[in-house]
């Protein structure tokens, strides 16, 4: 049977669930999992909490351990996470505890970048560390590995890379394709239907995600590499879901650059091989970076908030007030510190409009009642004013505190649900250093357990709301099984009736909802926010580029950004995709935005929301799939499969037209079919 590595995700950010990675270390037939809970925010959050002598690692490390460990231990998987945060060394001896306390033997790797040779005048320093230093703790044995600062994709390439014993130096097609596998599995269930399901455009609804699957992947020693879900469970795993986690933050798709490689994810494809399973090829490289990112992080201020809500008629008005009254008073106290505020109506302007612009009072307070069934005066029914603000010294976040509780005496009628708080903030800035000058420290702690009692096998898993339709699936056909690395036998079922979904017809031409014609995600690096745009339809694509434009992006987004923010337009012709990147567009970046929205998550929304003057599409791009045949048979395909030089195995596969040469090359390799004409 065929080799593969099975890599799991079993986290894609601090707050993740627990029991979907419970799910999937013990019914995944996994060789690794990983948990990806590291971000830029929470790096600094663990990083303020180290000086002020709290716990440098993921507080969250005891609850994944306890759960995960006992499962990884019984069915031999190795668990690779950078929940060590600042402090992986301490992150490695709690682990040991919580171990020895399971009566789990276990070989612990920690590893920690090594004081710079030129470290900050002040602030912290932290480097992100690629796939050598995971690898150099699997090669002594580790079964569980708790880093730091690691690249995202780098977490999962190590383990591929050290099974096959791929090199980091030469093997860069090899290496683009692992890191292909690591992007799209490192944030977790975005890959299998997870912020997906949207009432416009896409057929998902909300129920499918409560047992939604953690995604894995298998990939073999030649970079062949195929992305799973848990059969049975909920959500989605398909080709548009996939490129919506491919353009994901990686800004140019053509050099998306981590530790180990500078890859080129345009000419991506994805073919659907299954319900649960689904392959990935076309990820290339070349070289790999000559020089690392490192983070330094400083102290940026104080950072203020408060809230109060108003209700009823006139309730914009009174909130507009209160504003007024309380900049007002913060400027009696401490001139020119509005100006370091932000000022907003929550389900108003918020997230998309100019922050302290508020809607203008009803015009006509005697209308008769609109459509929503409140009367037109009353519209809003209410408003919540909440009040941002970085400040430089501590005395002015907290005034900001005490002026807006002081509303309660002083104020408008009727302000209620006043909320408060300040804490510290800290930025960080992005340098670049030689590579050769970043080094690590690989530390192994062993723990010693106790005989373990039998275990009773436990029972496959199935979705509490949404049974599994077991006869269906148990008579349907295998893709070819392989062989995991712990010698553990997979295989993809392919249900009878299924058939890999086409897309829609193209748009129509004219005056069109962008929510009717692609589907979006948006995220952060720093002060960037990358936006993709996918059509439904791939024959779209270039109809799209002639609307999203850098200028039509900026005038999209005008409210946001400053004069002197630019806007990049990337294509991505293989998987027809287009890529958006706005800076600066986030005040600043995660760290320090005074926005309700720091990471820009809704941004995608208000590029769909535009309506845009679509052209006709080209007569020279036809619909995917090709053109239905007139006439064939069985023995055609084949005949055309085998003069191609392709395998061809028996199959139950049937479609509704004859689909064209192209098409049969993009499938034959991993499924096998027979046609009706």
């Amino acid at each position: 049977m065929r080799p593969v590595v099975r890599v799991g995700c079993g986290a894609g950010f601090q707050g993740d669930r627990v029991a979907p990675a419970v799910e999937l270390l013990r019914h995944g037939k996994l060789d690794y999992l990983v948990l990806e809970c590291l971000a830029e925010r929470t790096l600094v959050d663990s990083i303020e909490r180290m000086r002020t002598g709290g716990k440098g690692s993921d507080v969250r490390l005891n609850e994944w351990m306890t759960a995960l460990l006992p499962i990884a231990h019984a069915n031999n998987v190795c668990i690779i996470t950078n929940m060590g945060a600042a402090d992986p060394e301490g992150a490695g001896k709690e682990a040991s505890v919580i171990a020895s306390s399971l009566g789990i033997p276990l070989r612990i790797a920690t590893i920690m970048e090594t004081e710079p040779k030129h470290p900050p005048e002040d602030g912290v320093a932290c480097t992100y560390l690629g796939a050598d230093a995971i690898i150099d703790a699997l090669k002594e044995g580790a079964q569980l590995v708790i880093a730091g600062r690691v690249a995202d994709p780098s977490l999962f390439v190590a383990p591929i890379a050290y099974t096959f014993g791929w090199d980091l130096k030469r093997d860069f097609g090899l290496i683009a394709q692992a890191t292909l596998a690591g992007h799209l599995l490192e944030c977790g269930c975005h890959l299998t239907g997870g912020y997906f399901a949207h009432p416009l455009g896409r057929n998902l609804g909300y129920k499918s995600l409560a047992t939604l699957s953690l995604p894995f992947c298998d990939i073999d020693s030649s970079g062949h590499l195929t992305l799973c879900k848990l059969e049975g469970s909920g959500g989605e795993l398909s080709e548009r879901t996939c490129k919506q986690q491919l353009a994901y933050e990686i800004h140019d798709p053509t050099c998306y650059i981590t530790p180990d490689i500078m890859v080129d994810f345009s000419k991506v494809t994805f073919t659907p091989i299954s319900p649960h399973a689904i392959r990935a090829q076309g990820a290339t490289a070349t070289a790999r970076p000559k020089t690392l990112l490192r983070l330094v992080a400083k102290t940026a201020g104080v950072k203020g908030w408060a809230e109060v809500s108003y209700g009823g008629r006139g309730c914009v008005e009174r909130a507009h007030w209160a504003a007024q009254l309380v900049k007002q008073w913060m400027n009696d106290q401490h001139p020119g510190v509005v100006d370091r505020m932000m000022v907003y109506l929550v389900g108003h302007n918020s997230l998309y409009l100019t922050p302290g612009v508020f809607p203008p009072p009803p015009s006509k307070p005697d209308q008769p009642p609109c459509s929503c069934g409140h009367d037109a005066a009353m519209w809003p029914p209410e408003a919540r004013l909440r009040f941002d603000g970085l400040f430089a010294r501590k005395e002015e976040a907290e005034a900001l505190c005490l002026d807006i509780q002081a509303l309660v005496l002083s104020g408008p009628a009727g302000g209620g649900g006043f909320n408060f708080g300040t804490r510290m903030d800290v930025s960080i800035t992005k340098h670049f250093v030689e590579r050769e000058t970043v080094k690590w420290r690989c530390m192994m702690i062993k723990t010693v357990g106790i005989k373990e009692k039998s275990r009773n096998k436990t029972p496959v898993w199935r979705p509490p709301s949404l049974p599994i339709n077991i006869p269906s699936l148990l008579t349907d056909t295998s893709i070819p099984a392989a062989e995991t690395r712990g010698g553990k036998t997979v295989s993809y079922r392919v249900p009878r009736d299924w058939q890999p979904p086409l897309p829609p017809p193209p748009a129509p031409s004219g005056r069109v909802l962008m929510y009717n014609v692609a589907h979006s995600r948006s995220g952060d690096k720093s002060d960037t926010c990358n936006v993709s745009v996918i059509p439904y339809n791939p024959a779209d694509l270039n109809r799209l580029l002639r609307v999203v434009t850098p200028e039509w992006v900026l005038s999209v987004y005008k409210p946001l950004v400053r004069g002197d923010a630019q806007a990049r337009v990337y294509v991505l012709p293989g998987p027809a995709i287009i890529n958006v990147t706005i800076s600066p567009a986030l005040d600043g970046g995660v760290s320090v935005s005074r926005r309700i929205d720091r990471h820009g998550k809704t941004l995608s929304d208000l590029i769909l929301n535009q309506y845009v003057h679509l052209p006709p599409p080209d007569e020279s791009i036809q619909r995917m799939g090709g053109p239905t045949a007139q006439s064939s048979c069985m023995d055609d395909v084949i005949t055309k499969l085998r003069s191609a030089g392709l395998p061809v195995v028996d199959s139950h596969f049937t479609q509704k037209r004859i689909p064209t040469l192209d098409e049969l090359q993009k499938y034959s390799s991993v499924l096998v079919y027979s046609y009706n004409s």
